[in-house]
């Protein structure tokens, strides 16, 4: 059977792909896993400089990509991240609605922590 390609697209401004690890999982069971950066290539987007992922598999099936980032620090505070991209290539529409970007403002001003006395907001886009 022919491989079947997904692809994501994951932009750069805050983070190298080299600091995230991956695992690719078919139903529960993990299928893959290692390195972000080896799956792989930057483009430019709209202006923009984003990673883009693209990831074959054998058959149509229901997968889930996560990826874990533990190299990153908020005011001083180490932190941890993980987001899984969940996709069912049995369906009609493959590419369903995607993310495509995600801010905590503070007021009107752009912040990566939400005090208890500010006026916060998030916003996707």
């Amino acid at each position: 059977m022919e491989a079947i390609r997904a692809s994501f697209c994951i932009a750069v401004s805050d983070f190298s792909p080299k600091d995230l690890s991956y695992t690719l999982l078919r139903g529960n069971s993990p299928i893959g896993s290692g390195k972000v950066i080896d799956l792989g290539r930057y483009l430019v987007t709209n202006g923009f400089l984003d990673f883009h992922i693209q990831l074959s598999v054998t058959q149509p099936d229901k997968y889930s990509l996560q990826i874990q980032d533990t190299s990153y620090s908020i005011q001083n505070r180490r932190g941890s991240a993980r987001v899984t991209a969940t996709f069912d290539l049995r369906n009609n529409d493959k590419n369903p609605p995607t993310l495509v970007s995600f801010n905590i403002l503070d007021g009107n001003e752009y912040t990566d922590i939400i005090s208890s006395t500010g006026q916060a907001k998030i916003r996707f886009g």
